[in-house]
């Protein structure tokens, strides 16, 4: 039993601490979750682990630090689906994830559900669409960020139901949830752990969750796919784990298995649903492909829309 830990570093590949980069401040999502994995991760490859907070330039600055560390798997990188939307709307990014990143896993994921406020009047989408295509360019939705993921998924609903809406940034989901209640603007997606407590103080009405499945946080609000909205279900939010581009199969296969250990744990399973998320853990195969098709919806809506960012 004492010479267990020394066994354990010798299997593993990791000889030094292995650093977990965040591209956004603490507190967020893909910090969130990269602190889930963080213990068990240490146990199974028998060194620290670090998680670096290295924020700016929507996740870019992260990122690039990412691109440029050497392949050894000392060097992990925690994700989010909207540098994948970023990838395609920001000028001057490192690159595209697909492209410049190995893929591990994917943690977590979770929808957006459209809200509006009660005051406006309408109680489902098919009266809000109505009302808001009687007042075309009257109506304001809210992003938590130019160019990203929850603006791509606003912008490309309003592609596929022919809305006319100026999109209006915010620094975060705090900004919009205020004048999303005071009807300063007419429509956000956001994640449900945003806006559960207002839909069921009455406050907020939800026109539907961006999905092929329901939402379990509450009941009874539909899918984009059961009103027949064409690929919203597309965008969604997730976190995921990746390394520098020529880190080795080993290591990769070494640190996906730690890190599917860790998600299978139920604290994480816990911790993901009170974010309103559900724990992923695919293979490595199913997540590279899911990158390329969110990847492509991405492009699309940036090219229809012209959105440029920086």
């Amino acid at each position: 039993m004492l010479a267990a830990p020394g066994l354990l570093r010798a299997q593993s590949y990791a000889t030094r601490p292995v650093t977990i980069v965040v591209p956004n401040a603490a507190g967020g999502g893909n910090d969130l979750f990269a602190r889930l994995i963080q213990p068990v991760l240490q146990q199974e490859l028998g060194q620290p682990i670090l998680v670096e907070n290295r924020a700016g330039a929507a996740g870019n600055i992260g990122l690039a630090y990412a691109r440029d560390a050497d392949p050894d798997g000392h060097v992990l990188f925690c994700s989010s689906s909207g540098m994948m939307a970023t990838a395609h709307t920001h000028q001057n990014v490192p690159g595209n994830p697909v492209d410049i990143l190995e893929h591990i896993t994917m943690l977590v994921i979770g929808n957006f559900t459209f809200t509006i406020p009660a005051t406006l009047g309408p109680k489902n989408w098919q009266e809000f669409s109505a009302l808001a295509k009687s007042k075309p360019g009257e109506f304001r939705h809210g992003t938590p960020g130019a160019g990203a993921n929850i603006h791509l998924s606003a912008e490309l609903l309003k592609l596929r139901e022919g809305l006319d809406m100026q999109a209006i940034h915010y620094k975060g989901s705090p900004d919009i949830m205020t004048d999303l209640l005071s009807n300063q603007i007419q429509m956000a997606n956001n994640a449900i752990s945003t806006t559960a407590s207002h839909i069921r103080a009455g406050s907020l009405v939800p026109l539907f969750t961006a999905s092929q499945e329901r939402e379990t946080e509450i009941d009874g609000i539909p899918t984009s796919a059961e009103l027949g909205i064409a690929d919203v279900d597309r965008i969604n939010n997730w976190y995921a784990l990746h390394a520098p581009k020529g880190t080795p199969e080993e290591i990769l296969t070494q640190v996906h298995a730690a890190t599917i250990k860790a998600l299978q744990r139920p604290e994480a399973v816990e911790k993901a649903t009170a974010a309103g998320m559900k724990i992923v853990g695919d293979s490595r195969e199913s997540f590279i492909a899911r990158m390329q098709a969110d990847d492509a919806i991405f492009a699309s809506v940036a090219q229809a829309t012209g959105i440029r960012v920086g």
